[in-house]
């Protein structure tokens, strides 16, 4: 079978040999599960550290004055028997002379006393590392790009499993604050490169299906109950650190991405990653012509030798077409993770137990997750994120009406059920945004492209700690702005090329008018293919 000019060699090869084999299985299961449970593990672990278990003041006369729960506040304000709320009584912490927090969970709050006027101490050590996030969007993508996306991953797992050990030992908050910080740069090359990675391996009928793949929530309800288990910071920490060193041990097998070996012109190593695959998964070798020749790199379009040192900036990413839906993607991003991590960080102030309602708000993204894998092959993707965006508007609208009613029980259960569902709802938005980001830009820049939403998702993440207020009576503001940024988002969304079905360009070939017919993703159409690759292809 001759391979068509229109698609690159490592596409050829992928749609040939990869399918949805054993090789990919095994693939995705050791980055989705093992190297992403160190970003996400280190994650999870802020909004454990931000919980108040509760303490008493064992001056002579006070011991009544007792709030030893791991409820909410709306349900300690509703159950008189504790006794007075000392959870915001400000004016006893500060006069009790000897203050015991829960002696059976140990969070910073209780490990320093960030309560009252430290409190903002707990959310600024959150929002650093979320910034740390964000400085490391700039750093991953041209590390994924000039050094390929199994060094960038695994190096950081490393640098991930060192930092959560030394914040073990912390003495300070500020020096946890620093750690963490510096925890954020390393956790980035996870977050943002791991889809990409196990993407570029992926067929076009399972490209999208990968993201729904989910493993995010599999791996956080499992910190979920770890975190129910330990009630300890520093102990949550230890695990960390072996499951990172764990994940990193399947570098010894994972190969590098076929895509970005063919780009960068290293024949040898692509030649080789395609052998392994095609032995993995029982298929015949590719015909010789498919394997890339000594110091070539392919050019979709031309079949021009194309420079492999060329190297690429955030600039490029502004470039004719490309501008509009850049900032689309800052846009969708800064959304998304602003919604996301809002709502985890205000199960603190939802009503009921905290673990409780830390597993549940986590368990919610399973179903919505798994659709992406059927719904994605079957609807376009534009058509997808306003359903979806549609949905978490309503979840958020009604969280907010629910906050100003005059019932008691529809402002606790009401509102800590539609957050329930709103996160679900926002999680799938979510993977629809990153299918189809990694659809809209070619191989070259790929990587640059995912990590300039992960910048704005970082952002919006660092902003989070300081987006749900303290105070549970005053969250449908919150919930109110959420919603309003969901409109603003379905209308960009709007102004999106379709990108379904559609194959993944390498390279930008010089041409940069992406908006004519046909190239409006810079990727090429099924129906332009030669006969003999569309029928490989469908």
């Amino acid at each position: 079978m001759t391979m068509s000019p229109s698609i690159g060699k490592a596409d050829y090869v992928i749609q040939e040999v990869a399918g949805c084999g054993l090789f990919q299985v095994i693939f995705i299961f050791l980055t989705y599960f093992f190297c992403k449970a160190s970003a996400i593990f280190s994650i999870y672990f802020l909004f454990f550290s931000m919980h108040n278990p509760g303490w008493r003041c064992l001056d002579d006369g006070m011991t009544s004055n007792f709030n030893f729960s791991n409820t909410s506040r709306e349900t300690d304000f509703n159950d008189d028997l504790r006794g007075e709320l000392i959870f915001d009584n400000c004016s006893l912490f500060y006069s009790c002379k000897n203050i015991e927090f829960d002696p059976e969970t140990s969070t910073l709050v209780s490990e320093w006393g960030l309560l009252c006027d430290r409190a903002w101490i707990a959310s600024l050590i959150a929002s650093l590392q979320m910034f740390g996030i964000l400085i490391g969007s700039f750093l991953v993508g041209y590390l994924g790009d000039a050094f390929g996306r199994k060094f960038t991953i695994y190096g950081a797992q490393l640098v991930v499993a060192a930092l959560n050990l030394v914040s073990y030992f912390s003495t300070s908050w500020q020096m946890i604050a620093v750690v963490r910080f510096f925890v954020g740069i390393a956790c980035c090359a996870n977050l943002s490169l791991i889809y990409m990675y196990v993407a570029e391996f992926a067929t076009l009928k399972w490209r999208a299906a990968v993201s729904g793949i989910p493993g995010w929530p599999i791996v956080a309800i499992i910190s979920g109950l770890v975190l129910m288990s330990l009630k300890n910071w520093r102990l949550f920490l230890i695990v960390t650190v072996v499951l990172t060193i764990v994940g990193f041990v399947p570098v010894v097998w994972t190969p590098e991405s076929l895509r970005w070996l063919e780009v960068k012109g290293k024949s040898h190593k692509f030649n080789s990653v395609t052998k392994k695959i095609t032995r993995i998964n029982g298929k015949t070798l590719p015909p010789l012509d498919t394997m890339l020749p000594e110091q070539q790199l392919y050019s979709e379009s031309t079949g021009k030798q194309q420079n492999p040192r060329k190297t690429y900036i955030l600039l490029d990413l502004f470039r004719g077409g490309y501008r509009l839906r850049s900032f689309i993607v800052a846009l969708e991003w800064f959304s998304c993770s602003a919604w996301y991590y809002t709502i985890n960080f205000g199960v603190r102030t939802l009503h009921g137990n905290f673990y409780t309602n830390f597993i549940l708000i986590t368990i919610c993204e399973i179903p919505t997750a798994v659709s992406v894998m059927f719904i994605s092959n079957i609807f376009k993707r534009k058509f997808c994120k306003l359903v979806t965006i549609g949905l978490s508007v309503a979840m958020l609208t009604a969280a907010c009406c629910f906050k100003l009613s005059p019932w008691p029980n529809i402002q606790t259960t009401g509102v800590t059920v539609v957050c329930i569902l709103a996160k679900g709802f926002v999680t799938c938005y979510w993977c629809f945004v990153f299918v189809q980001t990694a659809e809209m830009y070619p191989t070259v820049v790929r990587s640059l492209a995912q990590n300039w939403g992960n910048l704005f998702a970082r952002l919006g993440g660092a902003l989070a700690p300081f987006l749900m207020p303290s105070d549970p009576n005053s969250s449908y503001i919150s919930f109110a702005a959420m919603a309003v940024l969901g409109v603003i988002c379905a209308v960009a969304v709007l102004k999106l090329p379709e990108t379904k079905g559609k194959i993944l360009k390498e390279t930008f070939d010089g041409e940069f008018n992406v908006d004519k017919e046909n190239y409006d993703v810079g990727d090429v159409v099924i129906s332009d293919l030669q006969p003999q690759s569309r029928i490989m292809l469908e």
